[in-house]
């Protein structure tokens, strides 16, 4: 898809604009059909319900345009938004997703300084990135739920630790270790993690909550890197054609996936193909531009 086709220059903005405005089609659907329970936000339309930490990653483009162009104009306009994105990240108690979203705005502050080359941009960022924290922690999140406030707080963490993943962690790395030449190769199979699960009867979840070592065990050591030199490629591919926002929001779906199995999260793959389309975009612009000087 990413080359099948040349995308003109209204189809590339047209294409990132439907990756900004799925950001707030899930906030608009959460605010209407989420309820809480355990201490933080459950999504839900009709019997169907959809896990908080994968839902927050929907908003994740659309955070990181605003708060980049926050840092860039420095117009109170787009402050707004990510503290809206933010809170609605917030309430679902995602401690995964918060990881995601501080790595997208310390990137987005970082990369706005090398564009700009102003030292400012990285202090108005560190400020902005402190106001958002201290106007959605104090002010916005006790008015909501104040309970979902305890999940992110050392207390919790030492009283509940990661809520069995080390455990999970443990069990599949160990496995892996002890598992033949073969398996550590080529891994048991896609699909198989929730069955080596089930036999160390460590998961109800029947997931890895990591893709790494999901990877390990399905597709072993090769695909493991396989997929490692692949995100990379996509980052490179983004460097190269200047897309930062893209590199932005990569680098949070990698900090995603350090705690959910995020093998055909579709938000991770519309990016990668949107990645692909920029690039292609920008190939075949500058190969005109060369004809047109050549002529």
């Amino acid at each position: 898809m990413g080359t099948s086709y040349k995308y003109n220059k209204n189809e590339v903005r047209w294409l990132e604009r439907c990756l900004i405005i799925s950001g707030w089609i899930t906030v608009l659907l959460m605010a209407m059909f989420s309820s809480f329970s355990q201490n933080r936000m459950t999504f839900g339309v009709g019997e169907n319900t959809k896990d908080s930490n994968y839902l927050c990653g929907f908003m994740l483009y659309a955070f990181c345009y605003y708060f980049k162009k926050l840092i860039e104009t420095k117009k109170i306009k787009y402050l707004v938004p990510p503290i809206l994105f933010f809170v609605m990240q917030l309430r679902t108690g995602s401690r995964g997703a918060l990881l995601a979203f501080i790595v997208v705005a310390i990137a987005s502050t970082m990369v706005s300084d090398t564009e700009k080359k102003n030292k400012r941009n990285t202090i108005f960022g560190i400020l902005i990135l402190s106001l958002l924290f201290w106007v959605v922690w104090r002010v916005v999140l006790p008015r909501i739920n104040p309970l979902i406030g305890e999940r992110y707080t050392i207390l919790y963490l030492q009283q509940y630790g990661t809520v069995g993943r080390t455990n999970i962690w443990a069990y599949l790395i160990d496995k892996y270790i002890h598992s033949n030449p073969l398996r550590q190769l080529i891994g048991y199979g896609y699909g198989t993690t929730h069955t080596v699960n089930e036999m160390g009867g460590v998961s109800a979840h029947h997931v890895a909550h990591n893709l790494y070592i999901d990877n390990l065990i399905s597709i072993g050591i090769l695909g493991a890197l396989t997929q490692i030199f692949f995100q990379i490629s996509c980052i490179r591919s983004a460097r190269k054609t200047d897309h930062t926002l893209a590199i932005c929001v990569f680098l949070g779906y990698i900090a995603m996936c350090m705690s959910l199995s995020m093998t055909s999260y579709k938000p991770l793959w519309a990016l990668v193909i949107m990645i692909l389309i920029y690039e292609q975009w920008i190939g075949y612009s500058n190969s005109d531009r060369k004809e047109k000087e050549v002529v």
